[in-house]
């Protein structure tokens, strides 16, 4: 393929154009995905972390492997977590949990 120096010009801007877009997205899913772990309300007892969101309230205790067991009603519904607490939050509020 015989590429003429405005057709690189062209797509190298695009592909510039592109890059601030994403950057541009990043940063405003950061700021939703922060105002969303706001909502959901977090108190902390002992080795449980209670997660309380829309009426929706979950037990989150860390097993051997530093992953968390979550529970709702005394019902296990992810037994390994490998996220955060930050990330099972995000879940919660978006309701991927």
């Amino acid at each position: 393929m015989n590429m003429s120096i405005a057709q690189y010009r062209a797509v190298q801007n695009r592909r510039m154009m592109a890059e601030k877009e994403l950057e541009l997205a990043e940063t405003v899913l950061k700021n939703f995905e922060a105002d969303l772990r706001s909502r959901v309300q977090m108190h902390v007892g002992g080795n449980t972390i209670t997660l309380v969101f829309e009426g929706r309230e979950l037990k989150c205790v860390k097993n051997m492997h530093n992953r968390y067991r979550v529970s709702e009603n005394k019902k296990v519904i992810a037994s390994d977590c490998s996220g955060g607490i930050r990330d099972i939050r995000l879940a919660l509020a978006i309701g991927e949990i």
